[in-house]
């Protein structure tokens, strides 16, 4: 039986870089391939989205924010049929 289970995502007990970072750019070619759009322009797409949120760290953004990168996400998946 499971007495205990401990999580760490906030980097104290364990690096999530090194996991955080493959997976990504995993997720950014399998979207690549999918949609037909270059590797480099999706994760340009992703960084500009993060600049605008701010933040790695997960939070609850404010309602003005989440809807900059709700209206980002959906601009740019909309336009990615162009490509």
């Amino acid at each position: 039986m499971i007495k205990l289970i401990i999580t760490d995502l906030d980097d104290t007990l364990y690096s999530w870089i090194g996991f955080y970072i493959p997976a990504f750019y995993e997720m950014a070619e399998e979207l690549s391939s999918l949609l037909g759009v270059p590797v480099d322009k999706i994760i340009g797409e992703f960084q500009e989205i993060h600049r605008k949120a701010g933040s790695v760290e997960p939070q609850i953004p404010k309602a003005s924010a989440l809807r900059v990168i709700a209206r980002s996400f959906n601009s740019r998946m909309a336009n990615s049929a162009r490509y």
